[in-house]
């Protein structure tokens, strides 16, 4: 598997790990009046957690888009250099 690849299913796995966490989110709100400062506390650690969870997304993210364009502009070149 070449490197494009792995950076991309890295990124794949961040996106759904922040999505379900974001769920979470909305699961614990929904129970919150019942919880109340139990509910506020779990709350609290779960945003936390999906703040760095987005951050750590956010470099494979940053590398595949600047590998993708890297690769994209090296095969336009390639092409236009064998078209001469």
């Amino acid at each position: 598997m070449n490197k494009l690849e792995g950076v991309r299913l890295e990124v794949d796995s961040r996106r759904r790990t922040v999505a379900e966490l974001g769920q979470k989110i909305d699961k614990q709100r929904a129970r919150l009046p019942q919880t109340k400062s139990k509910g506020e506390f779990d709350i609290e650690q779960t945003i936390k957690k999906v703040q760095h969870k987005e951050n750590k997304r956010e470099q494979p993210l940053a590398f595949f888009i600047g590998i993708h364009r890297w690769s994209c502009s090296f095969a336009v070149q390639r092409i236009f250099s064998h078209a001469s």
